[in-house]
């Protein structure tokens, strides 16, 4: 009797759709991009918080509206040439994704088993 070489194929059954944008809203590499935007737009803030004082800069940079979707740093009074998200719009990506895998939720198939597997965690 001959063994095969190659293991048989598994089809993995697709994701849905809302699954598949958890998947994109909870991934690490989603988590990285926000937190060095992050790291960017408070770097800015701070050299621009020099020269134009810190309410302004605060309101410019993470403003609590919808308003400043892109913004362009300045450093002493030059603009930089580098269009960077408002810190609201990053702020609000970066904690839908850490929301994502919050508690130590198991990565299971079904959602019935990961509730079923947290309630006996629990006893």
């Amino acid at each position: 009797m001959e063994i095969p070489d190659t293991p048989p194929s598994r089809t993995a059954v697709p994701r849905s759709l809302p699954g598949r944008i958890f998947d994109v809203l909870s991934g690490f590499g989603l988590a990285t991009i926000t937190l060095l935007l992050l790291g960017l737009l408070t770097w800015f803030a701070t050299l621009e918080q020099v020269d134009n004082g810190l309410y302004p800069t605060l309101n410019k940079y993470f403003a609590t509206d919808w308003r400043a979707i892109f913004l362009l740093p300045e450093i002493n009074g030059k603009t930089v040439w580098l269009p960077l998200p408002g810190g609201y719009w990053v702020s609000s990506l970066a904690a839908s994704s850490a929301s994502g895998r919050v508690g130590g939720m198991p990565e299971t198939s079904s959602p019935t088993s990961a509730l079923s597997s947290c309630s006996s965690e629990r006893a």
